[in-house]
């Protein structure tokens, strides 16, 4: 049987030919708490945190002090290695079973943020809705909320359906 390795090298580089997707609250960047249950919101190409998280760590870097560790539920990705390198860092994942399957976290040396997630599958209009509320000002919703709110909802995803943050057996 083959196991998984504790840590992988992986180059990016091919990601770039992608653009990230990814929107934050105002001031997040300066470090301002933000109001509500998410920072900003990231619509991933794929549920393969190895091959989508590279372009989103370096995106945050600076704003975060260099990403340091991503939580996740792991019921909502592909199984994942817990650590590999981004340009020469460590960045640890850590599946948690009580997170939010739509929601990441990334933290920092100097931050942390919480990351609405919408689903790769979801329609232009659909991503992009959820990119601009998760992302605006004053919102206080609830991932759950954002995603039906805009049409994004997995329906696939019995735990986002249910509310989201429900353990798994």
């Amino acid at each position: 049987m083959m196991s998984v390795p504790r840590v992988v090298a992986i180059s990016a580089a091919w990601k770039l030919l992608r653009p990230l997707r990814l929107t934050l609250k105002p001031d997040i960047g300066r470090g301002i708490s933000a109001t509500g249950y998410v920072d900003g919101a990231w619509w991933p190409y794929s549920r393969d945190l190895v091959a989508e998280v590279p372009v989103l760590a370096k995106a945050l870097r600076g704003m975060l002090g260099g990403a340091e560790r991503i939580s996740y539920n792991p019921v909502a990705w592909e199984p994942a290695v817990r650590e590999f390198r981004v340009d020469g860092a460590l960045l640890r994942l850590g599946g948690y079973r009580h997170q939010h399957a739509d929601t990441v976290d990334v933290l920092g040396r100097v931050h942390r943020i919480t990351l609405l997630v919408i689903p790769p599958g979801a329609t232009q209009a659909a991503g992009h809705d959820a990119l601009a509320r998760a992302s605006a000002a004053n919102n206080a919703e609830d991932p759950t909320q954002l995603l039906v709110a805009a049409s994004a909802a997995d329906p696939g995803n019995d735990i986002a359906s249910a509310g989201g943050n429900q353990a798994v057996n």
